[in-house]
């Protein structure tokens, strides 16, 4: 599978250090003091914020720590600033989901929701990466063939076109895992070629 995130993600980090010191000073802490769920809340800086910190927990491999805070801010009212946050916290709730201990069904209706919040607010980046994650979740977490071809084709559609290389990766090596679980050798060589050399690009 590709890395999380590559160099574009490495350089969110280098440029939100104040995040990150934020992120270490509440690190395992509880969640009811609602510092790090406001701040992920708010609605003016809330997406640059949650595009980094989904990258920290993954990465360091605090995945329950993150589920905790993301759970929390996203049981918080939704105002309207806060609106457009909303689909990538549900992106990285979902991701965090899938990854630790390969929670398919709880994942797969949190993406659900993530795709429907990024159509509300008319966020085609947060749009593609909910398709890439909930349909790689399909694709190797279910027997829901044809609708996991049918959203990794829009991700990777939409990876194209809006130039996120890292959804496209995905969305790639999902469609040559739904392949190989459908016996299509050759197709599985294609696909997986392709993620292999956009993934490289990704860093």
């Amino acid at each position: 599978m590709p890395v999380r995130g590559g160099r574009a993600a490495g350089g969110r980090l280098e440029a939100d250090q104040p995040v990150l010191v934020l992120l270490n000073n509440v690190h395992c802490a509880d969640p009811s003091s609602l510092e790090l769920v406001h701040y992920l809340a708010r609605g003016i800086r809330g997406k640059r914020v949650l595009l980094v910190v989904w990258f920290f927990w993954d990465m360091r491999g605090h995945l329950r720590e993150g589920q905790r805070w993301l759970e929390a801010a996203l049981g918080l009212p939704v105002t309207d600033d806060a609106r457009t946050a909303r689909p990538w916290a549900l992106n990285a709730a979902g991701w965090l989901a899938l990854v630790q201990h390969a929670s398919y069904r709880p994942a797969i209706a949190i993406l659900e929701e993530a795709r429907a919040a990024a159509r509300a607010v008319d966020d085609e980046r947060a749009l593609v990466r909910a398709n890439a994650f909930l349909g790689l979740t399909l694709a190797i977490g279910t027997r829901e063939h044809i609708r996991a071809e049918e959203i990794l084709e829009q991700a990777v559609a939409g990876g194209r076109a809006g130039g996120d290389s890292w959804a496209l990766a995905l969305a790639l090596y999902g469609q040559g895992h739904a392949a190989l679980v459908q016996g299509d050798a050759e197709r599985v060589q294609e696909r997986w070629q392709t993620c292999a050399a956009v993934a490289q690009g990704v860093g």
